[in-house]
């Protein structure tokens, strides 16, 4: 139903006599796209997969809570990403990158107050708040929720490097990094959790986090012009 709708309001948007968009190109501009969805479709939930076959029955369950209340740290980011993906592509195509640039920057600055709002708590009270929200039995897993908190924090600290590559025309650069990154991650995840189970997953996919956005922010940069990380200042 989405994908119907999509398609009568794009009809009504495009005008007879412009920019002719032929079958091929539709599918060189679309599938980057697809492959980076699909992919991060079938490698996000991975790491739950692996660890249910490498370890016992309560660190997946304690696991896969803490990896659920964690989306909280990332939730800013997301809706921002929402609203300013069809401003970065206009803006480029536009060439009003000083701009651009700004605005990404200043989102990415403004997104770590409430971020770092629920990092503190998160990080301080671990414990007692899986105990809280999922039962005494979760409370050990207080220690995967501070580590993936941390991991996500940097992702919001990034800000939105990731759209950024793909709404200005580098969406294959974005597909590569994805899928590259997600294989090399369950393959060391695999080996992680089998030897050290759920800390030492945590801390394969948080490294895998922080080092992705890492290349994500440095691609966008060298491709672009610009950074789209937070400031150290909030004027």
């Amino acid at each position: 139903m989405n994908a119907v709708l999509a398609l009568v309001l794009l009809r009504r948007r495009f005008k007879p006599g412009g920019q002719r968009w032929t079958t091929r190109r539709l599918v060189a501009h679309g599938l980057p796209y697809l492959l980076t969805s699909l992919g991060g479709f079938m490698l996000s939930p991975a790491d739950i997969w692996i660890l249910g076959l490498a370890a016992a029955e309560s660190q997946v369950s304690g696991y896969a809570a803490a990896a659920r209340l964690v989306r909280l740290v990332m939730t800013p980011l997301i809706l921002v990403n929402y609203v300013v993906s069809p401003m970065i592509s206009r803006m480029y195509a536009q060439g009003e990158k000083e701009r651009l640039h700004s605005t990404l920057r200043n989102a990415a600055t403004v997104l770590m107050l409430p971020a770092i709002a629920l990092l503190i708590p998160i990080i301080a009270f671990s414990t007692p708040l899986m105990a809280g929200v999922y039962g005494e039995k979760y409370g050990s897993a207080g220690i995967l929720l501070s580590i993936m908190a941390v991991a996500q924090f940097f992702n919001v600290w990034s800000g939105s490097c990731g759209i950024t590559l793909q709404m200005t025309g580098h969406q294959r650069v974005m597909t590569v990094i994805t899928l590259a990154s997600g294989v090399v991650t369950c393959l060391l995840g695999t080996l992680a959790a089998w030897w050290y189970g759920a800390l030492g997953l945590a801390c394969v996919y948080a490294l895998s986090h922080v080092t992705q956005n890492l290349i994500r922010l440095f691609a966008a940069r060298k491709l672009t012009g610009m950074w789209t990380h937070a400031r150290l200042w909030f004027w």
